[in-house]
């Protein structure tokens, strides 16, 4: 009940804060404007920026080398108004209520496209510009996944994406030398060949499968394949919003979850498993198969290399998702969000958007990408035959204050969304080509599919209405799929379960989401 009262106080304070910004916010632009003449792009201009800090950030950061010469690349100058990492979203709704907005304000894009009326829309801009702006459009508007994300609840394109390195995410992971001595190298593609290379693990005295994302790390990563991408929650299948919990699939997902955590091929300490306890197991080489995104198979070789005796015996490599004894396919969801959580949107007090959005796109360019993902040559990163390596010295060299923060690789905009940062062909690190290998596996497979629920924006009437829904259906929902997962309910309970969830005012929680789908696709080119 205390939890329903928070989502609701939070909903009202959110409405506040709106209401509040609402009334005599005074605007210098409104949008692109094809009578007015825009500033040259070679024309200096500054900006403001509201920029949130990482904890293990400094301010300081934002004068670093890398970051000067991002604004020398766009011909701009940044003040900034750095964020401490304490009580942001506080802060945040501050700033909004403020009426007081700097020229560019970033924050996660769930509560920026709460107040689409402070922002400018930045569609005119870019698809009247295109030469001008060809790499915002190339790396955001050109992605139909992007362009409806980024949209607010009127349609409106009003933020810029801070995007990950990479799109493919969360993967499987397994060690290679024990694949190799289960199954002879052969990746199990099946239930019944994950089940024998688990079984062989877990008599080998290995744990079979350990994740750090207690349920979700089962139902959502290691069985997604199996339940054909099915969500325990809220999915999206044919255009269609539907809930887990109700399809079939995920009761043979939760099925095969309880049978494997009986016979001990699942860590049975899953639901308190945390990520230091986790990686400790990880590098002792105690565990068999598990899951992180990508650029963790870089990570935790170069850790076995540091670890192992002798080194090198052991590497973590891909594996693909679990194939669906239904349909035969083996689709998974996005895991790892390819926008982060800084983003970014220009304010309606911003005098020249169009030299922000400059910034913005060299940030996006080849010489943008160098900078945001390698920093600085010859201080954190030096050519070898063509190829940008990070040099290992430059973290301690920094510590000890022999070269400054380069200051550019934050959550600035990455110039791909497609894994370029490991896409170098590195001939001296293995891990850099197990990476490619692993990142090749999902893209060429077809095995992504987009999460199109983390796209849906909704009016302030429906989150107000969900809030109280979602919080109720959270906490029983995870609490009775757990019991089921660990044997504490008995499957013959599956039913009732099914239908308390369904008397919980389900029908308007689905409602309000197809209503946000079919918006979203009307919004999308």
């Amino acid at each position: 009940m205390k939890r329903k009262i928070f989502c609701i106080c939070l909903v009202l304070a959110v409405f506040a804060v709106q209401g509040l910004f609402a009334t005599g916010q005074t605007a210098a632009g409104s949008g692109y404007d094809p009578n007015r003449t825009l500033m040259d792009r070679n024309t200096p201009a500054t900006f403001s920026y509201w920029y949130p800090m990482h904890a293990t950030s400094t301010p300081d950061e934002l004068e670093g080398p890398g970051m000067q010469r991002l604004m020398q690349g766009a011909g701009v100058t940044i003040e900034w108004q750095p964020v401490p990492a304490v009580d942001v979203e506080a802060r945040f709704n501050l700033l909004m209520a403020s009426r007081n907005l700097p020229d560019v304000v970033s924050y996660n894009m769930t509560q920026l496209r709460n107040f689409p009326q402070a922002f400018q829309p930045i569609d005119g801009y870019v698809n009247n510009n295109r030469a001008r702006y060809a790499n915002i459009y190339a790396h955001t508007f050109n992605d139909d996944y992007l362009d409806a994300f980024l949209r607010s609840s009127d349609g409106g394109l009003r933020f810029i994406p801070m995007l990950a390195t990479r799109r493919i995410g969360d993967i499987l992971l397994m060690r290679e030398d024990l694949l190799q001595r289960y199954a002879g190298g052969r990746h199990p593609v099946t239930a019944a060949e994950w089940e024998a290379v688990f079984i062989r693990a877990r008599d080998d005295g290995k744990i079979p499968y350990m994740t750090r994302y207690q349920r979700n790390g089962i139902l959502f990563r290691l069985l997604s394949g199996y339940m054909d991408a099915v969500r325990e929650d809220y999915f999206v299948e044919n255009g269609v919003v539907k809930y887990g919990v109700l399809d079939p699939r995920l009761r043979e997902g939760v099925e095969l979850a309880r049978r494997w955590y009986q016979m001990g091929l699942i860590d049975n300490e899953y639901p308190t498993t945390q990520n230091t306890a986790w990686w400790e197991a990880v590098l002792r080489g105690d565990v068999f198969a598990t899951h992180d995104n990508v650029q963790r198979i870089q990570a935790a070789n170069n850790d076995f290399l540091n670890v192992q005796q002798p080194p090198n015996v052991a590497r973590i490599i891909g594996v693909g998702p679990m194939q669906s004894p239904r349909t035969g396919t083996r689709h998974t969801v996005i895991h790892y969000p390819r926008v982060r959580h800084q983003n970014a949107g220009i304010t309606l007090n911003a005098r020249n958007p169009e030299r922000i959005l400059d910034f913005f796109d060299y940030s996006l360019s080849q010489e943008g990408f160098i900078l945001t993902n390698f920093g600085v040559e010859g201080l954190s990163f030096n050519y070898v035959n063509g190829i940008p390596v990070p040099d290992p010295t430059y973290g301690t060299r920094r510590d000890r204050g022999e070269v400054p923060p380069i200051g550019s690789t934050m959550d600035m905009v990455k110039a791909q969304r497609d894994e370029l940062l490991y896409d170098y062909n590195d001939p001296v690190r293995v891990d850099h080509r197990l990476t490619r290998e692993a990142t090749a596996l999902y893209a060429n497979n077809d095995f992504i599919q987009e999460n199109w629920i983390a796209s849906l924006t909704f009016t302030d009437e429906e989150r107000l209405a969900l809030a109280p829904i979602n919080a109720d259906l959270n906490t029983y929902r995870g609490e009775m799929l757990d019991r089921f997962i660990m044997g504490i309910e008995p499957m013959a309970n599956w039913d009732n379960f099914v239908n308390q969830i369904q008397r919980m005012n389900l029908d308007t929680a689905l409602r309000i989401h197809q209503a946000a789908f079919d918006r979203l696709a009307v919004n999308m080119r």
